[in-house]
């Protein structure tokens, strides 16, 4: 039989070694992280009230589990947490005005060799291939810093714009959901592998 995977990083009191190398990799993500029109970065607290906004929106949330009715101060106090945990949230902003474009993030699912990409844009920049622009940054981010094999999303098969925008990046589907998200049944995973994916960070 196969010998169990040995992390090379000793883990905390009551932590898998694992668990604790994948948040040394997420903590060594290299932000900002830089596309043709936009900023990946680090939530500001300033950010919080357009956080909120977003999450409140139906229109934003309706392939999920509804709005989120939370406050700008709920939300940082949120991301103070996620920051140490397996999700790491990052704000998307213009690089002219600093203005809020979306959130995005990656998570580290339990399949060895995957990470999962996510982002929600505001309605307003819907329809100006921003999704595709973030979402190829964060599969190169997750290639080159976090060792992944493959990249993942999550989406609703109702969802037409964002499995057309995601099969235009190379993403293929592999499986239905069978996770611990009750609001998340029924929808589909797809992924791609390092040599489909393609490169949207600049150098700037």
């Amino acid at each position: 039989t196969a010998s169990p995977r040995v992390c090379a990083t000793a883990g905390e009191a009551g932590k898998s070694p694992c668990e604790e190398e994948i948040k040394v990799r997420m903590r060594k993500i290299p932000l900002p992280i830089i596309t043709l029109r936009l900023v990946i970065r680090d939530p500001a607290r300033s950010d919080m009230r357009g956080w909120a906004a977003l999450y409140r929106s139906p229109k934003v949330r309706r392939y999920m589990n509804g709005p989120l009715r939370r406050t700008a101060r709920e939300w940082w106090a949120g991301n103070q947490r996620l920051g140490s945990d397996l999700d790491r949230p990052l704000s998307i902003v213009l690089p002219e005005t600093d203005e809020l474009v979306g959130v995005c993030g990656f998570f580290k699912p339990a399949q060895s060799g995957e990470w999962e990409v996510w982002l929600l844009l505001r309605s307003k920049f819907w329809g100006k291939a921003i999704g595709a622009e973030v979402t190829s940054a964060l599969i190169e981010v997750a290639f080159s810093s976090l060792g992944a094999q493959r990249v993942i999303g999550i989406v609703d098969p109702e969802n037409k714009g964002s499995l057309s925008m995601i099969t235009r990046l190379g993403f293929s589907f592999l499986r239905e959901y069978t996770g611990t998200e009750p609001w998340q049944r029924g929808h589909h995973i797809y992924g791609v592998e390092m040599l489909a994916a393609p490169s949207a960070i600049t150098n700037a």
